[in-house]
């Protein structure tokens, strides 16, 4: 889901990425996409295991 979000809204620099020449812009496109989501999920479990989420 987190990625579907940057995929959709492709924020900067994902978007300047996506008009490369080709079938390589949209690899990329979606790789950094994917980048950006894995640190997200980071930051998320950081802060999870961190316990400063309260029940």
């Amino acid at each position: 889901m987190i990625f579907r979000f940057f995929d959709i809204l492709k924020p900067w620099p994902i978007k300047r990425f996506e008009k490369l020449a080709g079938g390589v812009g949209i690899m990329i496109d979606d790789t950094i996409a994917a980048v950006h989501s894995m640190i997200v999920l980071k930051i998320i479990l950081m802060i999870i295991a961190s316990g400063y989420v309260v029940n």
